[in-house]
């Protein structure tokens, strides 16, 4: 079971970063204020974030108050239902209804394929970069590499937490909410910076705290009975 779980695990992660890809693709056509843009995907961040937390809140306090709190296996299948039947449902409603036709910007050659044309044009777009735009090249592969490792860094902390810090479910999901709840202000904070200063600046500072933050956790969060210092 161990290796379906793993590759559906993978599939639904893939499928789940090609929702938000074309997410974010969208927002450049809302204005080319570049203001006004921040504002957006902060408000997209925020929104974003805010609904994990409710989610959350929802899972954990609904099984506490059925008296399953402690039920690790339980907390992941309600978990993973509630997710499932929540992305059917409004995926199909946003996709389906609120966003209106959009023409294709290119046409597809006849003897190519449309699974490989995106791939194609991919491949083509990040060769004319590393070419022609020697900056843009790396910071493309700082962020690729940055995202890598926050992913990374998601799993693994988890892993940490229940192996050596003893957490249950529970007490993952109120650790997780807590990440969630702090990335709120932190696109608040992130779309000031980016205001006073510039996004490569903004990225930077981002980097930099999340290795001082993963030290520390690291450092100081060492055994079990540390759940208030987690939170």
């Amino acid at each position: 079971n161990f290796l379906g779980i793993a590759l559906l695990q993978v599939v639904v992660s893939f499928i789940g970063w090609v929702q938000t890809a074309l997410t974010y693709a969208y927002l450049p056509e809302l204005t080319s204020d570049e203001t006004l843009l921040n504002d957006y995907t902060k408000s997209f961040t925020m929104a974003s974030f805010s609904s994990m937390v409710v989610y959350l809140g929802i899972i954990i306090g609904a099984l506490e108050l059925a008296g399953y709190g402690d039920d690790d296996l339980l907390t992941n299948k309600v978990a993973m239902a509630v997710a499932f039947c929540s992305n059917a449902l409004l995926l199909t409603y946003a996709w389906g209804y609120l966003f209106d036709n959009r023409g294709r910007m290119h046409e597809l050659p006849a003897d190519k394929s449309l699974w490989a044309a995106g791939f194609v044009q991919l491949y083509n777009t990040a060769t004319h970069i590393a070419k022609n735009y020697t900056a843009l090249k790396w910071f493309y592969l700082s962020i690729a590499m940055s995202d890598a490792a926050i992913q990374a860094l998601i799993t693994i902390s988890i892993t940490y937490k229940t192996d050596q810090l003893q957490f249950t479910s529970q007490e993952n999901g109120i650790s997780a909410g807590c990440t969630l709840l702090g990335s709120v202000p932190g696109a608040v904070v992130a779309n000031l910076v980016t205001k006073a200063t510039d996004p490569i600046t903004s990225s930077q500072a981002s980097v930099i705290l999340l290795l001082l933050t993963t030290a520390s956790f690291s450092i100081f969060l060492t055994g079990p009975e540390q759940q208030v210092e987690t939170y």
